[in-house]
């Protein structure tokens, strides 16, 4: 999948829980998230990071930028330079630094748009498999309403910053008290989780939910954004990878009904629970 400029794109699937994981990824700067990974699925999801230039930086990065560093200053001891000079030297240690940065490539953060009660998120295994030798380099997200633990919680209307990568942070209440979904005005398109299907939406019988908040999540965050914004999910069981916002509005057939008709739907569907609930892990 494209993307403007200089990010990288791509949505993967898992067949077990319908579930849609998403890397996005700044191709110059070489770092890059993953939201909603799950733990079936992380080796896959790991070797793609590889594949794709945007695996954690090596064990010989901080050696070679050290070294690169003292060659530098070593020389200006030698020929005795001034102050003026060595601030030269200090640029020039930066820029050093910048291109290392982008030749050691870094995961940055793995993203959780709720907390999943259909699947266990690929998070921690993540967090374990790239955070070696006591180094935080991959970081957790949840939002701060979700009373989750994670690294960094955060709130309605921040911006998860990962290089080209921008994410605003809107809070989409309903499916879950602490669902959030992520913005992405530089390429227009909104990561929904499961507030929003494609044709449907999350449903509101477990942790917290609520039918009314969702009808207002959707209609105030969501549909008020631009018609030709693209919606990716959290979830898919009928085969479709996206849609738009203009679509959804006038084609969801949930959300086209009034709030009074919507609760009345969701509070008779009856469904069974999911089986993985009461087994969710960071």
């Amino acid at each position: 999948m494209n993307a403007r400029g200089g990010t990288i794109f791509r949505q993967l699937f898992d067949r077990s829980c319908c579930c849609f994981t998403y890397l996005i990824g700044d191709k110059y700067q070489k770092t890059a998230l993953l939201i909603d990974p799950v733990l079936e699925q992380v080796d896959r999801d790991l070797k793609l990071v590889k594949e794709l230039g945007l695996e954690t930086k090596s064990k010989n990065f901080r050696k070679e930028l050290a070294c690169g560093i003292q060659q530098r200053f070593h020389n200006l001891t030698i020929l005795r330079t001034n102050y003026l000079e060595y601030a030269s030297a200090a640029f020039m240690c930066w820029i050093h630094e910048q291109a290392l940065l982008a030749k050691h490539c870094s995961l940055k953060y793995v993203l959780n748009t709720h907390v999943h009660a259909d699947h266990i998120t690929g998070s921690g295994l993540i967090k374990d498999r790239l955070n070696t030798n006591g180094k935080l380099q991959v970081l957790s997200i949840v939002s701060e309403s979700s009373g989750a633990e994670a690294d960094i919680c955060v709130d309605d209307g921040e911006v998860i910053d990962c290089g080209l990568v921008k994410l605003n942070v809107t809070y989409t209440p309903g499916h879950t008290n602490g669902c959030m979904s992520l913005i992405d005005h530089y390429n227009k398109r909104v990561f929904t989780g499961d507030a929003l299907f494609i044709r449907g939406c999350g449903r509101t019988d477990f942790q917290e939910g609520s039918p009314s908040k969702l009808y207002d999540s959707v209609h105030s965050r969501l549909f008020t954004l631009p018609d030709d914004y693209s919606v990716y999910p959290a979830h898919d069981y009928n085969g479709h990878t996206m849609s738009t916002i203009g679509e959804e509005k006038k084609f969801n057939p949930r959300m086209v009904t009034s709030k009074e008709e919507f609760i009345e739907i969701m509070e008779n569907l009856n469904l069974d629970y999911p089986k993985m609930l009461g087994e969710l892990v960071d």
